[in-house]
């Protein structure tokens, strides 16, 4: 999730709902019904309000957790408009350097990366 301030761009980073002291990409799970690119925009718009524009994908993460293998399909999408976020959240807008810094996570900082490219 992106958007241009004053000529640079912006990412949206999330603390997770469990409130640990990490920044992340914001993620969720597919509803019946859904495409990846549909969930991608409803997950954004319940953690942020942030109401995006699907632009492409960009790559596709696995993780293990202690119960499973979770695939993560992550999208390019650029910001339209602001709403209500129905979730709480801590967000915040860093530009790419920042954004990069603050990611807890080796594989979002690729997604970023590789948002960067695609964006550029």
């Amino acid at each position: 999730m992106y958007k241009i301030e004053n000529g640079t761009a912006h990412y949206l980073l999330v603390r997770p709902k469990n409130g640990q002291d990490e920044w992340v990409l914001p993620k969720g799970h597919i509803q019946d019904g859904e495409d990846e690119g549909d969930t991608a925009l409803r997950e954004v718009r319940e953690e942020t309000g942030v109401i995006a524009r699907l632009i492409c994908p960009l790559e596709t993460v696995e993780f293990k957790t202690e119960s499973e293998i979770v695939r993560v399909i992550f999208f390019l999408l650029e910001f339209a408009s602001q709403a209500d976020p129905t979730e709480i959240r801590e967000t915040r807008w860093f530009r790419a350097r920042d954004a990069l810094e603050r990611l807890t996570h080796p594989q979002s900082k690729q997604v970023l990366q590789k948002a960067e490219e695609k964006r550029g």
